[in-house]
């Protein structure tokens, strides 16, 4: 198959659709219908062909159905299988739309209405008929057939929506829903026919940068993950897992950021449910196995929301290239999974929220149709085998709809946490310190670990270290500056942070504690001792000066240095008391105190005089 998909064909197939669209009741139903009995138009022409990558696509329509199904229908892939769901009655949602199904049917071979099945207003309906849940979905499938909704023909139904109760485990909400998808199966004398969920999830940024909700979110995913009997029934009657993944293009358009990181992002966000349940091991076995046939994300196509649906306030241009963006992300991981075929879908929604004019706003509106039916259509080839389904973003190596931007956009790696089973815990990789009141530790090192073991961090890790000693104090180099508390980055896809130092007054045992968001805070006791004071310095040594007198010149020398003096200046005199070489006199006196090696003169006798 070419490149570019053949203009020719789009146009005939717009023209069969449109036509068909406003044909008579009786006159498009029967149209619609003949295709069971042989015939075809050329709306239905279309065939799968080796090289057009299959898809199972799941629509939730709030409102604007049938312009959706159209839009698709214009530009249809080939190897696609459209579902598009159909809101049941605002004023009672336990009664479907008459005059809807058979509308989509028209569509071609590969378009089948849904039929949303509120569980809102049947649970009213359980209550007011004291009727169980079971009963609930046999009969919803009694007025689904009622209303022209025909399993036989394609059509099937969608429950709208599981909620949080179900992820939690609250109450009876898992076996309330188990038995009503059952009913819903079974039906009321119709063929047993698998059908689909729509499963409330979170929204991509949690609340905010690094996504503050997600590790009570994900302890929750994973206590349910292993609940094996509901997802056995799961396997037995549901053939459709719509995760309510409702993206938000501030976690996608974040300028500079190459293609490729977009697209692993969004993969991160879409594909979340899938892959923790894979690392999850034999105790999510069962619902492995049935996300791996059943899951099908439902990415973001309603525009201008700030709320419910993600946030999608942006240009009409903008979301037409988040559009594509996601379709290529989608397209892209499960080939490169190894899945036989894609399966995902889109939420469709549109909301004026900013007053644009009416017929701007249908041409705008109709715009971003026709780039999310191209973007479905272009990525099914195989442009580039290396980069499957990089099609959706137009022709190879332009990247006209996949590289919007916006300000203040963040890349949100809070969801890489799925990839491993379990939360990470902090620990301190060197042994316990001991140090000296007043001195500085030496480096110590916080590591992620998981299950026991290092782990690198899949997202990037702010850790807040501190003591438990109010006189402790902290800081990455050796010579401060120091604080009482620190924070320090692990980086994404390392184990370790930055070695700190500890420093400390006061003796004793304090407790460091490193804590961040969503992994098991570490703790490690230190020993602070308390040193013995020096003795005091000795007295200081002076000289006492000795008597010397009568001495001969090396004695008084000699007890001079014993006394810590020196020798000073040596005279001689005539005497008539010493004899010749004995000691007359010294300055200063004896028992007087000099500094150390102080000096003492000397007059030496030379004998009496002749």
């Amino acid at each position: 198959m070419g490149q570019q998909f053949d203009l020719r064909k789009r146009v005939l197939l717009g023209a069969a659709v449109g036509a068909l669209s406003l044909l008579p009741w009786g006159h498009a139903q029967a149209a619609a219908e003949g295709r069971h009995a042989g015939t075809s138009s050329s709306a239905r022409a279309l065939s799968p062909t080796p090289d057009c990558r299959p898809l199972r696509a799941v629509f939730y329509a709030e409102s604007d159905w049938i312009r959706l199904a159209t839009k698709l229908a214009a530009d249809a892939s080939p190897c696609a299988e459209y579902y598009v769901s159909i809101p049941p009655i605002v004023g009672d949602k336990t009664n479907f739309r008459a005059d809807q199904a058979w509308r989509i049917r028209a569509l071609g071979p590969n378009f089948h209405a849904l039929a949303e099945v509120h569980v809102g207003a049947w649970r009213g309906w359980v209550t007011a008929n004291s009727a169980s849940w079971y009963e609930a979905g046999v009969e919803a499938r009694r007025r689904m057939a009622a209303k022209g909704f025909d399993v036989t023909l394609g059509d099937g139904w969608i429950v709208n929506e599981f909620s949080s109760a179900v992820r939690r485990g609250l109450g009876s909400a898992r076996a309330e829903m188990r038995d009503f998808v059952h009913g819903l199966y079974d039906g009321d004398g119709g063929p047993p026919t698998k059908g689909g969920v729509f499963d409330i999830g979170i929204d991509q940024p949690g609340s905010g940068p690094g996504a503050t909700d997600l590790p009570t979110y994900k302890s929750q995913l994973e206590g349910w993950l292993q609940d094996e009997a509901f997802w056995d029934d799961m396997s037995s009657y549901v053939s459709d897992w719509s995760q309510e993944s409702y993206g938000d293009f501030r976690n996608y358009a974040v300028p500079g950021a190459p293609l490729a990181t977009r697209r692993d992002f969004l993969d991160d966000y879409l594909q979340h449910p899938l892959l923790h349940a894979r690392v999850g091991g034999p105790s999510t076995a069962a619902a492995s196995a049935f996300l791996e046939d059943a899951y099908s994300p439902l990415a973001n196509a309603a525009w201008q929301w700030d709320l419910g649906f993600g946030w999608t306030m942006v240009t009409a241009e903008q979301m037409e290239n988040y559009v594509s963006a996601q379709v290529y992300a989608l397209r892209h991981f499960s080939a490169v999974d190894g899945q036989p075929g894609d399966h995902w879908g889109f939420a469709w929604h549109p909301r004026n929220a900013t007053a644009i004019p009416p017929a701007d706003f249908t041409a705008q509106t109709d715009a971003l149709l026709d780039r999310l039916a191209a973007a479905i259509h272009d990525s099914a080839e195989p442009l580039d085998p290396n980069d499957p389904g990089i099609g959706a973003c137009g022709p190879l190596g332009q990247n006209l709809w996949c590289s919007a931007d916006l300000a203040g956009a963040w890349l949100n790696d809070g969801w890489k946490t799925f990839t491993y089973w379990g939360r990470l815990a902090l620990a301190f990789a060197t042994p316990p310190r001991s140090l000296a009141a007043g001195s500085v530790s030496a480096p110590i090192t916080i590591q992620t670990r998981l299950t026991g073991s290092a782990y690198a961090t899949p997202s990037a890790l702010t850790v807040n270290l501190a003591s438990s000693s109010p006189e402790g104090r902290l800081s990455t180099r050796p010579g401060g500056p120091w604080t009482p508390a620190l924070n320090l980055t692990i980086p994404a896809g390392a184990d370790t942070a930055p070695s700190v130092y500890y420093s400390d007054t006061l003796p004793g045992s304090p407790v460091l504690t490193a804590s961040a968001l969503g992994v098991d805070t570490g703790k490690q006791v230190e020993v602070v001792v308390q040193v013995a004071p020096p003795p005091p310095p000795p007295p200081p040594v002076v000289c006492h000066v000795p008597n010397v007198v009568g001495r001969r010149l090396p004695g008084a020398r000699h007890a001079l240095v014993a006394a810590h003096c020196r020798l000073g200046r040596v005279t001689s005199a005539f005497s008539r008391v010493r004899k010749k070489g004995r000691v007359i006199s010294q300055r200063p006196k004896a028992h007087a105190r000099l500094p150390s090696g102080g000096r003492v003169r000397v007059v030496v006798s030379k004998g009496r005089r002749r």
